[in-house]
């Protein structure tokens, strides 16, 4: 008798517990938390410039001018010149993200020598740099030391002042340049042989000493004496290519 009150017992707590949870009147069990997407990676900082401008740069004439420098990056960006004296001017110094283009004014350089600047395109922590060469005004004086030659012929010395190379010519055989002389970096001194004249009357040649290429060029007209009618005036021995009685 004792052993069915027992199973009765356990029947009746089971059928308790199972009736329990059916009935929902216990706590109710929180739902979990949905966790957050992830937040997309971003990327590093990236400049697009063109390799031959990176390796070339930008060179202007003497003259000056514009040219447009395009680039791209993905985060803001800001230009900085290592020569901030004025002469080579951006249209902008900095900009948003994406595709950008920059004009460059440079001034005409009045100075006998190259200038360079260098810009730096800056985008957060990449950077890519490029330099800037503006050329020198060229420049060519020539001066002979006598523009008047006597009859009897010589030589002629002609200083030449410039800051590049330069070719010389000659329009007539009978005054011809026998020796060139670097006295300087920028000077150099020209010899030349000048025949005699046998002639009774002036002549003229043109010495010309330029660079095409540099659109230099200085003409000297160098004159040379006539021989005087009186012959007793004549010289007398060996000058330039003339013998003289």
């Amino acid at each position: 008798m004792k052993k069915k009150h027992l199973i009765f017992l356990l029947l009746f707590i089971g059928a308790m517990v199972v009736t329990g949870c059916s009935s929902g009147g216990g706590e109710d069990i929180p739902e979990p938390t949905p966790k957050p997407d992830p937040k997309p990676e971003q990327s590093a900082p990236e400049i697009t410039l063109g390799s031959e401008i990176v390796a070339n740069g930008l060179t202007f004439s003497s003259e000056g001018g514009t040219q447009t420098v395009a680039f791209s990056t993905n985060v803001d960006w800001t230009i900085a010149q290592t020569d901030a004296s004025g002469w080579c001017t951006p249209s902008a110094t900095q900009g948003a993200k994406g595709s950008a283009s920059v004009i460059f004014t440079v001034k005409a350089n009045e100075q006998t020598e190259d200038r360079k600047t260098t810009v730096t395109i800056k985008a957060s922590t990449a950077s890519k740099s490029f330099t800037i060469l503006q050329e020198k005004v060229y420049v060519l004086t020539a001066k002979a030391d006598k523009e008047m030659i006597g009859f009897s012929g010589g030589t002629l010395t002609v200083e030449v002042e410039t800051n590049t190379d330069f070719e010389t010519s000659v329009s007539e055989e009978w005054i011809r340049l026998s020796k060139s002389d670097s006295k300087a970096l920028s000077k150099k001194q020209l010899i030349f042989e000048v025949d005699a004249n046998a002639e009774h009357k002036h002549r003229e040649a043109e010495i010309t000493i330029g660079n095409a290429s540099k659109n230099l060029k200085q003409i000297l007209v160098i004159t040379q004496q006539a021989v005087p009618e009186d012959d007793s005036e004549k010289p007398t021995g060996n000058v330039g290519d003339m013998t003289w009685g």
